[in-house]
């Protein structure tokens, strides 16, 4: 499948996510769930799905949540996983194997057709932060829900109570130069951590009963160990993923190489037995289709 329609606003995001950083994720699928799944699993509890439910899944990626939702609603029910990187999406087909209960859509959630899709539920993990006019996305995914449907997702409070992503930043940014200020509403991991903008944001759209729970757990990035390859892996995974990422992505050998000595000297404090472990910091988010 290919994604057969882009809103102009997000052409950019469809580039990102289809080029070399679907790939990325892909590649590294499952390091990214171990990272994110006891975050996504409190966004699950919460949103409960039940026996024979109706779903729709944005910013599904590589499907783990997608799967679980299907898991959870048995054949009796259907999941529509969206996501606008097809590389991500090939994947989750993947995974889901025989489960004929859950379909994913390469597509473009601000101008997808939902019409008809009559869900009990949206759900996202760190799926809704991208658009640039997430108005006109909410809008268009309540399309796809019944009156008074559910809806549930984990999005990240700002960056410096996740000092899973600060703490290597501020490290690398005593080497490199910092980068021009993001506006708040910008597209990117961030763009929702302002519980009063998201409010507003998804009243304008038509939800209502909107309530933001905030929930903290420390994040073991790379794996759960104490070894030095175990302490490389987390440094790996501190400069792949996060702010990190498009900063170091241009620069010289040389220059990344006093980076990452910089990371490994700020991250050598957070080391346990159990490996590199860090804040996190999330909204979850729960509303109703008005």
């Amino acid at each position: 499948m290919t994604l057969s329609q882009v809103a102009a606003e997000n052409e950019d995001q469809a580039a990102y996510w289809n080029g070399p950083s679907g790939v990325k994720w892909v590649d590294h699928q499952s390091q990214m769930d171990k990272v994110l799944d006891p975050l996504g699993q409190i966004a699950l509890d919460v949103a409960g799905p039940d026996l024979g439910e109706r779903i729709i899944d944005i910013g599904c990626g590589c499907g783990a949540t997608s799967i679980l939702l299907a898991d959870r609603v048995g054949r009796q029910g259907k999941v529509l996983g969206v996501d606008i990187s097809e590389p991500m999406l090939g994947l989750a087909r993947q995974r889901a194997g025989d489960r004929t209960q859950v379909e994913f859509r390469n597509a473009d959630a601000s101008v997808y057709d939902f019409t008809g899709f009559e869900a009990d539920q949206l759900f996202s993990r760190f799926g809704v932060m991208f658009f640039r006019d997430p108005v006109k996305a909410f809008a268009n995914i309540r399309k796809g829900l019944k009156s008074g449907a559910r809806l549930t997702f984990v999005c990240w409070r700002p960056l410096p109570l996740n000092g899973w992503m600060y703490t290597p930043l501020q490290s690398a940014l005593s080497i490199i130069p910092a980068p021009p200020p993001t506006a708040p509403d910008e597209p990117g991991p961030f763009a929702f951590a302002d519980d009063s903008r998201v409010t507003a944001l998804l009243s304008n759209a038509g939800f209502s009963d909107i309530k933001f729970t905030p929930a903290d757990r420390m994040m073991t990035l790379g794996r759960a160990g104490n070894s030095a390859d175990d302490f490389k892996t987390a440094v790996d995974f501190a400069i792949m993923f996060g702010p990190l990422g498009r900063l170091l992505g241009e620069m010289d050998k040389t220059r990344i190489a006093d980076v990452r000595q910089a990371i490994e000297k700020g991250l050598e404090s957070h080391r346990t037995q159990t490996g590199v472990k860090l804040p996190a910091a999330v909204w979850i988010v729960t509303a109703r289709n008005s």
